[in-house]
């Protein structure tokens, strides 16, 4: 875990200080994107290296993750577009609040949706679900 650590911290901060400088919080932004990918990669390959499993298959076994993580962002792209036009601090606040909200709705439906697609297998939804009825029954 160390080596990987050392290095996210050697890529990243160098290329995210450069970033900031030129191009402010965008840049911060999309930077930490991409080391993020660069830290995935990484990640993925000593994983590959320690279990046997190939980066594909690693993703593979997130799918319902990834697609409703993309769902999420369709979802709120509109509302975060316009949030940097908004004059006053609490109207800005308000709609983060309520775009936060609409995000983990959305998430949190296609991730259902999603399990139940794939067949409802053994997992984390299956142990909230789980979770959920015994409160319910309480």
């Amino acid at each position: 875990m160390f080596p990987i650590a050392l290095s996210e911290l050697l890529f990243k901060m160098p290329i995210l200080l450069v970033a900031i400088w030129l191009f402010g919080m965008e840049g911060a932004v999309g930077m930490r994107m991409l080391t993020a990918l660069f830290v995935a990669a990484v990640s993925m390959r000593a994983a590959q290296q320690t279990i046997g499993w190939a980066a594909w298959k690693q993703v593979a076994e997130h799918w319902r993750s990834i697609v409703a993580g993309g769902l999420m962002a369709a979802a709120i792209y509109p509302l975060m577009c316009d949030l940097e036009h908004e004059p006053r601090i609490v109207l800005m606040a308000a709609k983060l609040v309520g775009a936060v909200l609409l995000a983990a709705a959305v998430y949190a439906i296609a991730i259902l949706a999603l399990w139940f697609v794939a067949g409802r297998p053994a997992g984390a939804e299956a142990k909230i679900l789980n979770l959920v009825r015994s409160v319910i029954r309480r």
